[in-house]
């Protein structure tokens, strides 16, 4: 997909609702996806990896892949639905902003 564009290798954002600031560090990208990674609290290793996936002529598909290692001391289940919850977030406010964008037809 030609459309999807990457952004620069460290990109800071802030983290709502607490206003944490992170940064993202660019680890790869290709055509239609990106990966990576950021210092996130709990973890020694974290990169997230999201694509774009073709369904057809007019379906398409948001992957959202996560990987992390759990520091020693962190309870890696509540981490894990800790992640879980943030990216469920994610999808559901790209979905929302994917569907305005569309054209909107009456039936």
């Amino acid at each position: 997909m030609s459309g999807l564009k990457i952004g620069p290798k460290i990109r800071t954002g802030l983290l709502p609702p607490n206003g944490n600031i992170y940064q993202e560090r660019l680890v790869r990208s290709g055509d239609a996806s990106y990966t990576y990674s950021v210092e996130r609290t709990g973890t020694d290793h974290y990169e997230t990896t999201i694509a774009v996936e073709s369904l057809g002529e007019d379906k398409t598909k948001i992957l959202l892949m996560v990987e992390f290692e759990p520091q020693v001391d962190v309870n890696a289940d509540a981490l894990s639905e800790d992640i879980s919850v943030f990216f469920r977030g994610c999808l559901k406010a790209m979905t929302k902003a994917l569907n305005s964008s569309l054209p909107h037809t009456e039936h």
